[in-house]
């Protein structure tokens, strides 16, 4: 990126509205804590894939994931890129053809509260809340299990 980028713990950045520095904390990369985790979920030898990446629609999009690639490679994960144009990304998202994905999301009224209401809140068929949300992970849910 650079130099343009920052390492971040947090999904919006201190030009947002709502930003926190006490709650912008990055969990410290740990193989051996990742690989142990993996076997304890039942993954001692990881697990393959795909990861749905643009090639068109973010600077370096292709580039990040390709990088994102490596690091989960460090802690047992293999990981098959699909890349492909942003007029073909956008319907493969919503029709559910992925395991993970990449998303931008720059929140055009300088606030929170929009990057957690699309992409982070529970879908909602009647109203807009996750509708940016394609893995449909209901945040409130994992909070419960958690």
């Amino acid at each position: 990126m650079r130099g343009q980028a920052a390492e971040t713990g947090l999904l919006i950045s201190p030009a947002i509205n709502g930003y926190s520095e006490a709650a912008d904390r990055r969990v410290s990369f740990d193989p051996e804590q990742a690989r142990a985790l993996l076997a304890e979920a039942g993954y001692p030898d990881g697990f393959t894939f795909g990861l749905r990446c643009p090639n068109d629609r973010y600077i370096n999009d292709e580039a990040i994931c390709t990088a994102v690639i490596s690091m989960l490679a460090r802690v047992g994960l293999t990981v098959q890129l699909i890349s492909e144009p942003v007029a073909r990304y956008w319907s493969n998202l919503r029709a559910s053809e992925f395991d993970m994905y990449m998303l931008g999301w720059s929140p055009g009224p300088f606030d929170a509260e929009h990057p957690i209401r699309f992409p982070m809140a529970t879908p909602n068929p009647d109203r807009t809340f996750g509708s940016w949300n394609f893995g449909r992970v209901s945040p409130t849910s994992a909070i419960r299990r958690g």
